[in-house]
């Protein structure tokens, strides 16, 4: 009886420190592919996308040395992002205000709505647009007239552009609202069977013919969001071989960096793609054999005091392994010493 109980002790104890081995597996990998995006991104400008990556690493892994410089230097780029916004709202806010000054109304609510679309905190803006929109009362009321003879004449789409113009004017009208409804209604209808037919030919896998389908219902329609979305899908589905045929090329010709980018951007677009992860796991054995010798060459480079071309050893070896420990601690002295070489005006 007590062998029993041991036995099955025994069984759940192991079963305990499967499922920590998985999910220490699952956060690993969870907390390495954040990082590769991150670094991706940034290296695209796309800075709030490498944020949330970055910070999701640090968030798994607070020590994560790499993870946590990135996460500092993306974050003080969107402060400033933020600033520059700001300012710029400034500035359309002052130039609107000399409009307004001058009377010309137009110029300076449309300067007033930029502003207040760059910073929805700013304090006296809207004020100054509620001055704008009263002054312009009456050429609102000549919009609506002219928007209504284009929609009698079935000339929806100026018509809904002047639609626009009067919305900016009184977004709070009813009169507005009907007009909306009643002039896109007419845009959908003549849109409807391009799109359709875009979403049989998209299901079909028939992306080019689907693409010339969606590009029919923006000229019908040039605000209808839907054919715009599955527009940009199509164009991605269209690039999906293109791009996977060039990461194939990079890995035969032994570029097994650019090719494990490559079939990344892949999977990002369509997990498993054809051969996408066959590839992605041949190059993960192909990069574990050179890491060491990255590493080596990494080291020797920084005794020599050539910091630039050290880092990108290291930056090797964390691309195969950014667990890498020592060389996390490597490159984190070299960019210290690079940077204490460039702020006494030295060169590499």
């Amino acid at each position: 009886m007590d062998r029993k109980i041991f036995r099955v002790i025994f069984i759940l104890l192991l079963c305990q420190c499967i499922g920590c081995v998985a999910i220490y597996r699952s956060m690993r990998d969870k907390r390495d592919r954040n990082y590769q995006e991150g670094v991706a991104f940034y290296k695209q400008h796309k800075i709030a996308e490498a944020h949330e990556c970055f910070d999701t690493v640090v968030d798994i892994e607070p020590e994560y040395r790499d993870a946590k410089r990135y996460l500092r230097k993306t974050t003080r780029l969107l402060a400033l992002k933020e600033r520059r916004v700001k300012q710029r709202a400034n500035i359309n806010y002052e130039r609107g205000v000399a409009m307004l000054n001058r009377r010309r109304y137009d110029d300076a609510l449309r300067l007033l709505l930029l502003a207040q679309q760059q910073d929805p905190d700013h304090e006296e803006v809207e004020d100054k647009i509620d001055e704008c929109r009263e002054k312009l009362a009456p050429r609102f009321d000549q919009l609506i007239k002219i928007a209504e003879r284009q929609y009698d004449r079935k000339q929806y789409i100026p018509a809904y552009r002047t639609y626009l113009k009067a919305r900016d004017y009184d977004p709070s009208s009813m009169q507005v609202g009907s007009l909306r409804r009643r002039i896109e209604g007419k845009l959908e209808d003549n849109a409807e069977k391009y799109y359709d037919r875009g979403r049989e030919l998209y299901n079909r896998r028939q992306y080019a013919a689907a693409q010339r389908q969606f590009r029919m219902a923006l000229r019908a329609h040039p605000w209808y969001e839907d054919a715009r979305e599955f527009l940009n899908k199509t164009s991605g589905r269209l690039n999906l071989d293109k791009n996977y045929t060039a990461a194939v090329t990079m890995f035969n010709r032994g570029n097994y960096f650019g090719a494990k980018t490559a079939f990344n951007q892949v999977n990002s677009i369509e997990p498993s793609y054809k051969a996408t992860e066959q590839y992605l796991s041949r190059i993960s054995g192909a990069l574990a054999g050179q890491a060491p010798a990255f590493y080596n060459s990494g080291v020797a480079l920084y005794d020599k005091g050539n910091y630039q071309a050290a880092i990108g050893e290291f930056n090797k070896v964390l691309a195969i392994n950014p667990g890498h420990t020592q060389a996390q601690e490597y490159r984190q002295r070299a960019q210290t010493k690079l940077d204490i070489q460039k702020s006494l005006g030295g060169s590499q």
